[in-house]
């Protein structure tokens, strides 16, 4: 039995169980680390201590909500799934941002201090004179040794640094949520095949890839590929796997896209399945292919232009 086949085998509720397990400890630490971190920076009392943690957990929360709601809960709307997916990633999402920024941050921090308690060590160091055990608590403070003005700033600085990355993990997260993900580009690959027919040149290929159909991507990005493939204009369009993301209902959406596609293209619609459409149920995602006029490719062929044409070659998910 090949590791596909196996995988696949595992009933949903334990592979669920076992996506979940590792996902909620990873985020669990890193949700951890930057409430500790946040506290820390922004000093704050119990009350924001405790909103920022409703906050982090509110994120993980919806993040599986929505993933486990479109699976076990039929009937929710997509509308309301939506929401819950894009409150969950913005906050997760986010949370792992900052700790991309402040890991390398308190890398060096730990390095310099680290260094500085090495020096401290090799360097002997004076003792200030402290005042006597029956002296006045204002004499007490004035002979204890001021913080320098560099510690301070190092601390500036460092505090700085490590609010702003707080804060840019968010920002980023939250602009791609509402509008990076619409941000989409057409890339021109020019591809140059010695000895092909006079009669081919300038056929055009239009590569559709990693659609995810589900929870995040719906109508908006369907009418968004379909808008793109018209005014590429192409001889031939290909979508070349993990057109659904986990949701196997997901699949009509591909058979849509295909609809619209099919007649935008001289040749028609090409596909090979990946592994997330094996995640959903791959016949259901072939099925709707084939019922929205397009071909599917798996471990297969087929000659395009005829005699002096070039070979179009669709290959399975390797683990499949």
């Amino acid at each position: 039995m090949t590791p596909g086949l196996a995988r696949n085998a595992l009933p949903l509720w334990i592979r669920f169980v076992l996506f979940f397990g590792v996902l909620l400890t990873l985020v669990g630490g890193v949700n951890l680390y930057v409430h500790r971190r946040a506290a820390t920076t922004f000093r704050l009392e119990t009350r924001g201590r405790r909103a920022l943690g409703a906050v982090l957990i509110a994120g993980v929360f919806s993040l599986f909500a929505a993933r486990a709601t479109s699976h076990f809960v039929p009937g929710v709307s997509d509308s309301t799934l939506e929401v819950f997916a894009l409150v969950g990633s913005v906050v997760v999402l986010g949370a792992l941002l900052s700790t991309a920024f402040l890991l390398p941050l308190d890398l060096l921090r730990g390095l310099f201090v680290g260094a500085v308690k090495l020096k401290a060590v090799v360097t002997p160091s004076v003792v200030p004179e402290l005042a006597p055990p029956e002296a006045t608590p204002e004499a007490v403070e004035r002979s204890l040794p001021e913080p320098s003005l560099a510690s301070s700033r190092r601390e500036f600085l460092g505090r700085s640094a490590a609010g702003a990355a707080l804060l840019l993990g968010p920002s980023v997260s939250l602009y791609g949520g509402l509008f990076g993900r619409y941000d989409y580009q057409v890339h021109e690959v020019p591809v140059r095949i010695p000895g092909l027919s006079p009669r081919l040149s300038g056929y055009s290929i239009v590569q559709l890839s990693d659609i995810h159909f589900g929870t995040y991507i719906g109508e908006p990005e369907l009418r968004a590929a379909e808008a793109m493939v018209r005014r590429a204009r192409p001889d031939l369009v290909v979508l070349t796997g993990d057109l659904v993301d986990h949701e196997a209902h997901y699949a009509s959406m591909v058979g849509r896209l295909v609809r619209r596609l099919a007649p935008l293209a001289r040749d028609g619609v090409a596909m090979c399945p990946g592994n997330h459409d094996y995640y959903a149920g791959v016949e259901a995602v072939i099925d709707a292919v084939v019922r929205g006029g397009g071909r599917v490719l798996r471990n297969a062929g087929e000659v395009m232009g005829g005699r002096d044409g070039f070979a179009l070659l669709g290959v399975d998910d390797a683990h499949a």
